[in-house]
């Protein structure tokens, strides 16, 4: 079977409520739902992309009447003579490319967004955004696996070409960034690493599975400013205790930044030196 989404995943990926898309349904027939044998509604790829597509035109300022009324070639044509609108239609044209394994859709569409906006931005307002939305950095997504490796594996590879191009710099505060023992989720971090170097920031990226006795070393040999790391398969919670306990011998000279699912990290808010991150836009205050 070609994709499964419930309407909840639509209105996740698409920006659009739920109870909006349903009004399309019975209004103008734009998309139809799928049932299972146990009459479970779902929607398949065409569908999904459909849907992106005419929130892309709507952003443009068309008619959900008259986009409604459009064929399939006619929608495809107004996508190629209007402009992008913003950096939504980036975060939609990048799920389009995933879902259909398209690395040149995908490609393009980097190329597009780099030309159009600031790298720093970019990744920013963007790349950060559709790893959030389509769940590679931390949430369990609809997506296929192999759709989420095809994505992450692009992503990654251009995220790694962009931090190799930045100058090295040793006048700012040192950022240590690291993934915990077990957890093997690298994408927020390079992402991390790509925003702090564009700003002038020192970062040391050990990179996944990190064991605590190496970080204990770390903080002893490079006394960084700034701890950075995210969870996402787990809570880490012995892991992050022992931690915090490490940072604290610093006695505020080390600050630890954590971000991931809020579900994994609501227990840190309590933790003495250590702020939860909703955002990767906040790490830049650290600087």
């Amino acid at each position: 079977m070609e994709g499964f989404y419930q309407i909840s995943d639509l209105a996740r990926l698409s920006g659009v409520k739920a109870h909006t898309i349903r009004i399309w349904e019975k209004r103008y027939n734009l998309i139809n739902p799928f049932r299972t044998g146990t009459n479970i509604r779902y929607y398949d790829d065409a569908q999904l992309k459909k849907l992106l597509n005419v929130v892309s035109l709507l952003d443009r300022g068309h008619k959900i009447s008259a986009v409604a009324s459009m064929s399939a070639n006619e929608i495809k044509q107004e996508m190629l003579d209007a402009a992008p609108a913003d950096g939504e239609f980036y975060i939609r044209e990048l799920v389009k490319a995933m879902i259909d394994f398209d690395e040149g859709l995908f490609g393009d569409t980097l190329e597009s967004l780099f030309t159009a906006m600031r790298p720093e931005d970019a990744i920013r307002d963007v790349v950060y955004p559709f790893l959030a939305k389509v769940g590679l950095l931390w949430r369990i997504s609809e997506a296929r696996p192999v759709q989420e490796h095809f994505a992450s594996g692009l992503v990654r590879r251009r995220l790694l070409s962009m931090i190799d191009r930045l100058p090295l710099s040793g006048n700012s505060k040192t950022f240590l960034l690291f993934l915990p023992e077990g957890e093997w989720h690298e994408l927020g971090l390079l992402v991390a690493e790509f925003l702090l170097r564009s700003y002038g920031a020192r970062v040391i990226n050990l990179g996944q599975s990190v064991p605590l006795d190496d970080l204990s070393f770390m903080l002893r040999k490079i006394k960084p400013q700034v701890v950075f790391t995210m969870l996402t398969a787990d809570a880490y919670e012995r892991f992050m205790q022992q931690l915090q306990s490490l940072v604290a011998e610093s006695k505020g000279t080390v600050k630890l930044l954590v971000t991931g699912n809020p579900a994994r990290t609501a227990y840190l808010e309590s933790l003495l030196y250590c702020s939860v991150l909703k955002e990767p836009k906040e790490i830049l205050m650290f600087i």
